[in-house]
């Protein structure tokens, strides 16, 4: 593989929940006529224990003509993207039983589910979610790997490693702010009506600001009253659930009546 300036040669791979696992080594193949998946990989995930596993008599043949015995179909959910901005398909997989470094190959079909538009120059992949465009990056260490593994001697043993994991959302580390000090500024004849701006403004900017804050008071809520209602195209709530998942009604709980005071008196505070 080219290395050094400008070498962006690397595949297009990616991450993604299958079902309700995490997957990595997802490589994104658009000369594959289908979509493929290891037979360890459908082994270690958690919807092939309810039987989804379609056996089936058929063949797929590789770049060099060889035939490879396909064992099953299987269909399930995938999602790609991250939260706010995440699409979920449900695909239909080939599983081989094969020695390869990625662990699904998502071919044509999945492709043109997901709307994809692949780019190997920017190392980027886009496609259409109910929330916009969402653009995902290329795990270059992850694709440097499995280009180097399938470069190797297929005759040396080499162990198995299957980059599957919990799906488990973890919080990018947050980078620390410097304080900023603020200074409370009276809107109209009502001290009550006041905001805050920042401390280190210049007189110019600050008077200029105070003046526009004041021209446009209209725009703040100060009760909940003055809520008339918010467009849904400015702001809409959604709860990022998964398609397939069950609604659960939770069981009523009970508190002693020392308990339900405090609960009381907590919510009027509210």
């Amino acid at each position: 593989m080219p290395t050094g300036q400008g070498a962006r040669n690397e595949p297009i791979v990616l991450s993604g929940i299958c079902g309700s696992t995490k997957v990595r080594r997802i490589l994104v193949d658009q000369g594959s006529s289908c979509n493929i998946m290891k037979k360890e990989v459908a082994e270690q995930l958690e919807a092939t224990k309810e039987g989804i596993i379609q056996r089936t008599i058929a063949e797929l043949f590789a770049f060099d003509q060889r035939p490879v015995s396909v064992m099953g179909k299987i269909c399930m959910p995938v999602t790609f993207g991250a939260v706010g901005r995440c699409r979920t398909e449900r695909l239909e997989f080939m599983i081989l039983d094969t020695d390869i470094s990625y662990n699904i190959i998502l071919g044509c079909p999945g492709i043109n589910n997901f709307g994809m538009i692949p780019s190997t120059v920017h190392l980027k992949v886009k496609f259409p979610t109910p929330k916009g465009i969402c653009t995902m990056n290329v795990d270059q260490p992850t694709a440097r790997s499995c280009y180097i593994s399938s470069c190797r001697d297929p005759s040396a043993k080499k162990p198995r490693v299957m980059a599957i994991e919990d799906q488990k959302f973890k919080e990018p580390p947050r980078q620390a702010m410097e304080p900023v000090g603020y200074k409370d500024i009276q809107l109209s004849q009502d001290p009550t009506k006041t905001t805050r701006i920042g401390q280190g403004l210049s007189p110019n900017m600050e008077s200029r600001l105070t003046e526009l804050l004041r021209q446009n008071m209209d725009v703040f809520a100060w009760v909940p009253t003055d809520f008339t209602g918010v467009d849904r195209n400015v702001a809409e709530h959604h709860i990022n659930t998964h398609p397939d998942a069950r609604p659960i009604r939770q069981k009523q709980r009970h508190f002693s009546e020392e308990k339900c005071r405090i609960i009381k008196e907590k919510t009027k505070e509210f």
